[in-house]
């Protein structure tokens, strides 16, 4: 970041010029002609084909040197380098595999300086905003240059790259220089990309964000390797679409980061909202995420509301799957499901959270909340990741830089990941974890809801930073847990208790009875495993959750339609109540359910779990 340092100190002394920028910026987005040319630059005395593309107006633009996939300068790249014009850039795509289909990174690396070269000399071009991007074996070549053309490129854009790849000669990896990256990186991947593995990538922005590189990173489940061209062509699929709007975006907000980086210097040093105009519609973020520090500190991308890119026929069911839903009717007219045995599945995804007290070490005395607490070692006993209630999860890291505690928190503790939300079969213990900035004595708090709710409370001394506490689920019902120090309230942490179904009665959840209301599966938390990501439909996808079949003869009680259709491209798994029902594939999925009552419709993608509660009338098909 050391370029990005020195542009924020230019600009915080010139704040005139900035404000300038701004309405450049602000025009860019009207650029409707574009100029482009084919043409030859020089390269270790060898004339390369290139393409150029430029807006078609007078003004002073960005750079990008695009550097396309293994199967070459394809029409869709072309096609790219229009539409990046069109959004006030210039760019320049040379042909590097001419006269050598597989050359050496120095061959290649020299042809991206003379690039860079050429975009420089033109007048229409600022020469120290150049941005380098590349697509699949181009991919690799941004991870492997952009750290070693410091000097050159004030940021890239790596599509499906390979960070441990050597290349067709075995050379360099891109990971070995990860300590020399000065520039913002994004990194754009899809999970279903066989030749560079999710993994490979996800490893990747580990070891970057442990070594302290700014980097964003947009995933697309689903999508292939080179999802961005097909058959030759710029894909219009929603994930290609995204992705170039999020690669534009990324180049626009490094400038608007400079623009903004002037009001804290030179006014105060308050946080100031990025312009509502260097933002898409689409991508217009939250209040909270359009601060400067969210776009500096983060290391991922904000998710979208991918629905509004879609067609109207799928976009519902997508909106469905992407939005958090209860688990349970808490806050209905009829709460009495409480009371009824939960079925082994309800507590699968969270079986890491609880144990007996005996396993988890002191319960808490009589009348009391929770056990004394203990000083807990975060630097051995940190979580991997952290999930809210809604199962949505971050890193730990990211969380502790991007929400940093000004007061206490409250955690679940697994032993590799702390949440929010779990659901526990009663009788059980579950460890809390409590940061308490100052420590000192403070007031813990319970509420216990079923069909009326009760409170308690306790007085507690607390050690300065984390603490261990046991807490015992020994009522069913919905509990809410929180705490207060030094007059600041921590997080609420909800655990929902239940009786859990013997054993040998399975079809007690599976097929309620008739005219009875079914017991409604929590969702589970959204997260992946750690070492591999296997495909649905594949011998070693995991059974989630892990339940036992459904009795012979139940299949006879199914009399209602209900086909799922599903925007991904792979294949995935469908689940009734728990059970796998089978594994959809070309986008749809067509089963039968038990009708005139509810069930829990659960779909598992090789990624995310999603899961919704629906009512079926009986014999009326549903889709």
């Amino acid at each position: 970041m050391r370029k990005l340092a020195l542009c924020l100190m230019m600009i915080a002394l010139v704040a005139v010029s900035g404000c300038a920028q701004t309405e450049k910026s602000h025009e860019t987005a009207a650029i409707e002609q574009i100029s482009s040319e084919k043409m030859n630059i020089s390269s270790g005395n060898l004339s390369y084909p290139a393409y150029l593309a430029a807006p078609g107006k007078e003004g002073i633009w960005p750079g990008v040197v695009m550097i396309h996939s293994f199967n070459g300068l394809e029409p869709g790249y072309l096609s790219l380098a229009d539409r990046l014009a069109a959004e006030g850039y210039v760019v320049i795509a040379p042909e590097w595999q001419t006269f050598n289909r597989t050359p050496s990174d120095e061959i290649v690396g020299r042809l991206i300086q003379d690039c860079s070269a050429l975009l420089k000399e033109r007048d229409d071009v600022q020469a120290d905003e150049l941005g380098l991007t590349g697509f699949c074996a181009g991919g690799r070549y941004t991870m492997l240059f952009l750290p070693q053309m410091n000097q050159t490129f004030s940021s890239g854009v790596a599509w499906y790259g390979f960070p441990y790849s050597g290349g067709f000669l075995n050379q360099s990896r891109p990971a070995e220089f990860i300590d020399q990256i000065d520039d913002p990186l994004l990194i754009i991947h899809g999970t279903y990309d066989a030749p560079s593995k999710i993994t490979d990538i996800y490893r990747y922005a580990e070891e970057l964000n442990a070594s302290g590189r700014y980097f964003e990173m947009k995933v697309y489940q689903g999508e292939p390797h080179g999802f961005m061209i097909e058959e030759g062509q710029l894909s219009q699929s929603f994930a290609a679409e995204d992705a170039l709007h999020q690669m534009a975006s990324f180049f626009d907000l490094l400038s608007a980061i400079l623009i903004a980086a002037v009001m804290p210097v030179a006014v105060s040093q308050a946080e100031y909202l990025l312009p509502d105009y260097l933002y898409p519609d689409y991508l217009q973020p939250e209040m909270s995420q359009m601060y400067l520090k969210d776009w500096l500190e983060g290391g991922y991308v904000k998710s979208l509301d991918r629905s509004r890119l879609m067609d109207p026929g799928i976009a519902g069911m997508v909106r469905w799957l992407d939005a958090p839903v209860p688990s349970y009717p808490w806050y209905g007219p009829d709460v009495s499901f409480y009371r009824r045995l939960a079925p082994a599945s309800a507590f699968t995804p969270f079986s890491q959270y609880y144990a007996e007290a005996e396993a988890k070490g002191q319960a808490p005395r009589e009348a009391e909340i929770i056990s004394s607490p203990v000083i807990f070692n975060i630097t051995r006993g940190a979580p991997r990741n952290v999930f809210y209630g809604s199962g949505q999860g971050l890193p730990f890291s990211q969380y502790l830089s991007t929400e940093p505690s000004r007061s206490s928190d409250l955690w679940i503790r697994g032993p590799e990941n702390w949440t929010q939300y779990v659901v526990s079969p009663v009788g059980a213990a579950v460890e809390l974890v409590a940061n308490v900035p100052g420590g000192g004595r403070g007031g813990f708090y319970q509420t216990v809801q079923t069909e009326t709710a009760s409170l308690k409370s306790g007085t507690y001394q607390f050690y300065d930073g984390y603490n261990s506490m046991i807490f015992r689920a020994d009522r069913i019902g919905r509990h809410l847990l929180y705490l207060v120090a030094d007059n600041q309230p921590s997080n609420v942490v909800v655990i929902d208790v239940f009786a859990p179904a013997p054993a040998a009665q399975p079809s007690q959840a599976t097929h309620p009875a008739q005219g009875a209301q079914p017991f409604q599966a929590a969702q589970p938390l959204q997260t992946a495993p750690q070492q591999s990501y296997p495909l649905p439909g594949s011998a070693n996808t995991p059974q989630y959750p892990a339940v036992a079949q459904p009795p012979a003869g139940a299949s006879s009680l199914a009399d209602t339609p209900l086909t799922i259709y599903y925007p991904g491209l792979g294949n995935f798994q469908v689940f009734v109540d728990g059970v796998e029902v089978g594994v959809g594939s070309g986008g749809s999925f067509s089963t039968k359910v038990k009708g005139g009552t509810s069930h829990a419709i659960s779909i598992w993608d090789g990624f995310w779990m999603y899961q919704n509660n629906v009512y079926f009338e009986r014999g009326v098909p549903k889709a």
